[in-house]
């Protein structure tokens, strides 16, 4: 008897994996694709130009990296008019790593309007944990 429920929940799950279904309100985090859009010209040009920034430092490798790329669009949708929000590589943007003593991804080290780091967090946050975060640096 244990045996047939184990080979039906094997099959089930083959089944489902090989459809690529995936249950409801959820994505293929290994699918996902970090966008990212750093450059030291950029970035300083953001620390400078008046609004806060959010500087996300994350690599394709990790998990909980991909698991924020819906997080990320969401707030660059919300806040982008207010908040410069950039995302470095930690494999190709070594200095970035350097500078921000990162030893673990993903990382988001925030800015206020003068340029000054004001919050260092690390590993997945809640969207809205950092919406909280944000309006919080905006109002400043």
């Amino acid at each position: 008897m244990i045996f047939v429920v184990l080979v039906s929940i094997l099959v089930f799950m083959s089944v489902f994996t090989y459809l690529n279904l995936k249950p409801s309100g959820t994505y293929d985090v290994y699918r996902t694709k970090i966008v990212y859009d750093y450059n030291p010209e950029k970035f300083d040009n953001a620390l400078k130009n008046g609004k806060p920034t959010l500087l996300e430092i994350a690599a394709d490798w990790c998990p909980y990296c991909r698991e924020m790329v819906p997080t990320m669009i969401t707030l660059k949708e919300k806040y982008g008019s207010e908040f410069n929000i950039i995302t470095a590589n930690a494999d190709l943007d070594r200095e970035v790593v350097r500078d921000y003593q990162v030893r673990s991804l993903p990382t988001l080290v925030f800015f206020d309007k003068e340029g000054n780091e004001v919050l260092k967090l690390i590993g997945f946050q809640e969207k809205e944990y950092l919406e909280r975060i944000m309006e919080e640096i905006i109002i400043k």
